[in-house]
């Protein structure tokens, strides 16, 4: 949200947001990240690596 002003998990509904977040389900959209630098989208998509254990 610092980067975007917008959530990058957001669903339709509460539930599919919650969905979103517990699976780590990012939009990384051009549209959502148009004025982010891809030095920063490579940062955020390195910090959502779900760790199995």
């Amino acid at each position: 949200m610092l980067l975007t002003g917008e959530s990058p998990f957001t669903g339709v509904d509460n539930q599919e947001t919650y969905l979103n977040i517990s699976q780590l389900k990012v939009d990384y959209s051009e549209e959502t990240f148009a004025s982010v630098s891809q030095k920063a989208v490579d940062f955020i998509k390195s910090i959502f690596v779900k760790n199995p254990r």
